[in-house]
């Protein structure tokens, strides 16, 4: 699978690469950039590289890039997958007003989920850390932040399910 120019995509339950395709969505992650994802059995590669999409157009000053691969084990035998998204996000800006800066990010999000019959438990683990260079004036900073989310489903029936969803966030 080869994506060329515009498009969204998830990892995980969504908790920091959403596609903003269920409902209760409450962002999307837009890139205008290249992916290929290669298989391998259950094993699937996918590198990509892109600017973040934005509302404005491309004007050189506020420049958001993107440089990930992701590694997924999606066993649809045993109902299990088992991941981990790595990625560097650079921002630059360059407005003489105010908004001169950059920011460096680096992702790393671990994910997994297990089904057993009607009972499903996905586990997501984003860990991000990076610095902030005098973006929107902020000064200079570095920053460490990791989070735990779970999600429990159990179909009751065809039209009933009962999940608990939880998680803390650390930083």
């Amino acid at each position: 699978l080869y994506r060329i120019g515009r498009f969204s995509k998830n990892w995980g339950l969504g908790a920091v690469i959403s596609s903003g395709e269920n409902t209760w969505d409450r962002f999307y992650s837009g890139y205008e950039g290249i992916e290929a994802q290669l298989k391998l059995g259950s094993f699937y590669l996918t590198p990509m590289w892109a600017k973040l999409h934005t509302q404005n157009a491309a004007n050189g000053k506020y420049d958001a890039y993107e440089t990930s691969i992701e590694a997924l084990y999606d066993n649809s035998n045993r109902n299990l997958k088992v991941g981990v998204y790595y990625s560097i996000k650079e921002v630059e800006t360059n407005d003489g007003l105010y908004n001169a800066g950059s920011q460096k990010v680096n992702l790393i999000d671990v994910f997994v989920k297990k089904e057993w019959g009607d009972f499903t438990l996905a586990l997501e683990i984003p860990m991000l850390s990076g610095e902030i260079n005098n973006l929107y004036g902020t000064g200079n900073a570095d920053f460490d932040s990791n989070a735990y989310i779970l999600e429990t489903q159990y179909k009751l029936n065809s039209k009933w399910d009962l999940g608990f969803n939880g998680g803390i966030v650390k930083g």
